[in-house]
């Protein structure tokens, strides 16, 4: 999970399915869409967002921007998110931030502001093949208050998980599927840092004035297995970009952060870089096991037995090389920099950026289905999920 958060007030379980509660129509007439068009917010594991300006029915002076998700430059664009102000300029839509866990997937959070301190959230789970919602859930108009604080996470399989009002909701996997509740019932209980690994689901409990304790749940099958919940926050739109937003092919994509591949004398540089500046700072242009941005700075490329932590601020970059023989079986990338790894070797590893190395399992230990939230890494043994916060530089 990557740099979301929110908690809102007064929605708890009382939301009902809905299918896009605030947001309205685009406005007739519109022209069609193309797979290549807009400004690219995002693009992760092949699937691009961006977003263009569109009228929109019921929106001040009828203009707003939509947002789409493609998969390939010839797929069809899904409609998942607007932006706007509506016509009596009482409220506002904006599209929060997605979440993706594998290529076909893609988690909406969307913020409706009604004035007057009357504030929803929205969470839409689609398909990125298909123009119909897998899952879609939101809290009541409410007195809001969002804060810092994970809140969506969705699986390969197509189930979504969120924190909503100190409780953590599961749907699916698959259409029609029946909303739980997987967070313990309690008062003054405080739930955060939710983060999934394939269909496992983990988050952080804390009683008033207790200590945090770690929970996790099922939620598809495969438990453990196939890739980690990423999400990314679209709220902090650039409004000049550099040197960087130009030529060149992305192949990889945050609101702020670019990774391009440019071509010269029959050879290819890849670099990574801020879209408002032109700084650009190299990666490693073979063949990568992974590519992960977090928090719209850190850029970690993954090889089998290599990997470079960059900071695309220039400020700190850094490498890590596996014993021979050894290779990387999962990786996670926190807020701050930090990776964390299981080795085949079976250890659990962390690093900070300008760290050293600190093992957080070892082999006996046998831990698995690594993950994490913005500060908080997640894994679990034989005894059941364990939790560590990122450590010291």
């Amino acid at each position: 999970m990557r740099t979301l958060r929110a908690v809102v007030v007064g929605a708890g379980l009382a939301g009902a399915a809905l299918a896009w509660p605030t947001s309205p129509a685009p406005a007739a007439g519109q022209p069609t869409v193309k797979c290549t068009e807009g400004a690219t917010l995002l693009l992760q594991q092949g699937v691009r967002v961006f977003r263009v300006p569109q009228r929109i029915d019921g929106a001040l002076d009828g203009r707003g921007k939509a947002d789409y998700a493609c998969r390939g430059r010839r797929g069809r664009p899904i409609r998942v998110g607007e932006n706007y102000t509506d016509d009596r300029n009482q409220g506002d839509q904006v599209t929060r931030a997605f979440a993706f866990s594998g290529p076909r997937y893609l988690g909406v959070t969307s913020d409706y502001n009604g004035g007057e301190a009357c504030g929803q959230r929205d969470y839409i789970l689609r398909d990125v093949r298909s123009p119909r919602f897998v899952h879609s859930y939101g809290g009541d108009c409410a007195f809001a208050e969002y804060t810092d604080t994970d809140e969506i996470v969705v699986t390969p399989r197509g189930a979504m998980a969120v924190i909503s009002y100190d409780d953590v909701l599961a749907f699916g996997p698959g259409r029609g599927a029946r909303r739980r509740r997987l967070s313990t019932v309690a008062e003054d209980l405080v739930v955060s840092d939710i983060a999934a690994r394939g269909e496992l689901v983990y988050w952080t409990e804390t009683p008033k004035g207790g200590a945090p304790a770690v929970r996790s749940s099922v939620i598809g099958p495969g438990p453990g297995a196939g890739s980690e919940s990423q999400s990314f926050q679209t709220s902090r739109l650039p409004r000049r970009t550099g040197a960087c937003a130009r030529g060149g092919t992305t192949v990889a994509r945050s609101v702020l952060v670019r990774v391009v591949d440019r071509t010269a004398g029959g050879s290819t540089r890849r670099t990574a870089c801020r879209i408002t500046g032109s700084v650009a700072v190299e990666l490693p242009s073979g063949d990568l096991e992974d590519l992960q941005i977090a928090a719209d700075r850190w850029v970690l490329a993954l090889e089998r037995s290599n990997a470079t932590l960059i900071d695309v601020s220039g400020d700190r970059s850094g490498a890590v090389a596996l014993p021979d023989g050894a290779t990387f079986r999962q990786v996670t990338l926190l807020d701050d920099g930090t990776f964390a790894w299981l080795e085949s070797t079976g250890r659990l590893v962390a690093q900070p950026p300008g760290g050293s190395p600190t093992v957080l399992a070892d082999a006996a230990a046998a831990p698995s289905a690594l993950a994490s939230s913005g500060s908080t890494i997640y894994w679990t043994q034989a005894d059941g999920p364990k939790r560590a916060s990122a450590p010291a530089s």
